[in-house]
């Protein structure tokens, strides 16, 4: 992950995450839970197959449903006030309540709800410039750490491995066969750098995508934001509040 000690020892140097100046606080819930608030919206916010985003100045919200609708998934992001050294620690509750002040009535009813909250500090890392040494690689955060404002840091790790499987899968096969004489096992850092050159693209795509995200989620007022506002209503073909 993020804190790779592979990844120090493929990059000859030390690798430490950098501070984003964000935080996030996060809350999970029942969907019988928030099925007991009765508000209006709760019923679209509950439906299958949709994501639900609140943008504000400098920070935002995100609601999404998970194991089948069964339970959800609250993440609030704000500035980062927690010390250097800490990097997870217990939320405080009337804090999370007063980040949501003046936002959508129906997000400020069900924080009220919350009874706990953990708050992570966002942690980030540049781009490398290889992932790749001889017979060692990486995958996923550690190779290309994404912040989370795209969703896709855990589809990638995914795809890696899918992507590493097969490579290494038809190496194995050709090996067990025989029919090759000349394939062995020194062909894996040729493989490897295969699998980096197949992947660099697609990720350092989305962690772009996830850098972007930060910067049109936090808008300031003003006239970009309303272009932001804009695209958004014109994108969805409906109200943005």
């Amino acid at each position: 992950g993020l804190w790779s000690m592979i990844r120090e020892t493929i990059l000859g140097r030390a690798s430490t995450p950098v501070e984003t100046g964000d935080l996030a606080y996060r809350a999970t819930f029942t969907r019988e839970q928030l099925e007991s608030i009765k508000t209006p919206g709760m019923e679209e916010l509950l439906s299958p197959n949709t994501q639900h985003l609140w943008m504000d100045p400098g920070k935002h919200a995100m609601f999404y449903l998970l194991r089948g609708g069964t339970e959800s998934n609250l993440v609030l992001l704000r500035p980062d006030n927690l010390l250097n050294e800490i990097k997870v620690a217990e939320g405080d509750i009337g804090e999370t309540r007063k980040s949501s002040n003046g936002w959508d009535p129906l997000l400020t009813r069900f924080i009220f709800c919350i009874k706990s909250v953990l708050k992570w500090k966002l942690l980030h890392y540049e781009e490398l410039s290889t992932c790749t040494k001889l017979y060692e690689t990486l995958l996923g955060d550690a190779c290309h750490p994404s912040l989370p404002y795209q969703a896709q840091g855990a589809a990638m790790a995914v795809e890696d491995g899918v992507i590493l499987g097969l490579l290494l899968g038809r190496l194995k096969v050709a090996l067990e066969s025989k029919a090759e004489p000349f394939i062995g096992l020194d062909l894996i850092p040729q493989i490897l750098q295969l699998y980096e050159s197949l992947r660099k693209t697609p990720t350092t795509l989305n962690v772009k995508g996830a850098i972007q995200n930060q910067h049109v989620y936090h808008m300031p007022d003003g006239k970009e934001q309303i272009q932001r506002d804009e695209f958004y209503v014109n994108a969805m073909d409906k109200e943005i509040i």
